[in-house]
């Protein structure tokens, strides 16, 4: 939060399909990742298993390794200077290839996107039944409990209805999946 109140939001932030960012339940949401979209992020993930999709990334990692972090410092302090340096070097006195060899710090700029001071509640039209979603993570549906998800405990959902017997289920602009009401489960989507 600190990060976004200084630098701006960003539009989306990438990243792979593990936590802090993704996980197996519906939607791949976390906890992290209900709080960026109320924020205005769009948390976009890589295909499984495809680590090349983010290569940039991969490779910022291997040179922060490489550079500055193996081996470790014997202390935290003596550590935390080297990553320092580090950044001062990879942000302002070494070229990169994809910047037409500028320096990162030449052609950065804050994002006009402002941190918001507050979230609210994700909103809905008005043809969604919406529920919020219990400690849980369950919504009530036609009398039976339905598991949504516990990293969306204390948000509100939106069901819309789709065919005969199914709901599409929201967390603000992402589509989760189905609820299939006769069953009271909801199928993701794929």
């Amino acid at each position: 939060a600190a990060a976004f109140g200084e630098y701006g939001l960003p539009r989306w932030i990438l990243s792979d399909n593990g936590p802090p960012f993704g996980s197996s339940g519906l939607g791949g949401l976390t906890r992290l990742r209900v709080w960026l979209l109320k924020i205005g992020v769009t948390p976009v993930f890589i295909q499984p298993g495809h680590p090349e999709q983010n290569g940039r990334h991969e490779r910022f990692h291997l040179t922060l390794k490489r550079e500055a972090a193996s081996p470790p410092s014997p202390t935290i302090a003596s550590q935390q200077a080297r990553f320092t340096k580090f950044r001062r070097i990879y942000n302002e006195e070494r070229p990169h290839e994809a910047l037409g060899m500028a320096v990162p710090a030449s052609v950065y700029e804050p994002s006009p996107r402002e941190m918001p001071s507050k979230h609210g509640d994700f909103e809905y039209g008005d043809t969604a039944e919406v529920r919020r979603v219990r400690s849980d993570g369950t919504i009530k549906w036609n009398g039976a409990l339905v598991f949504v998800g516990s990293a969306m405990r204390d948000e509100l959902v939106g069901i819309e209805p789709v065919g005969v017997f199914g709901w599409h289920v929201y967390l603000g602009p992402l589509r989760l999946g189905v609820l299939v009401e006769d069953k009271n489960v909801i199928v993701p989507l794929e």
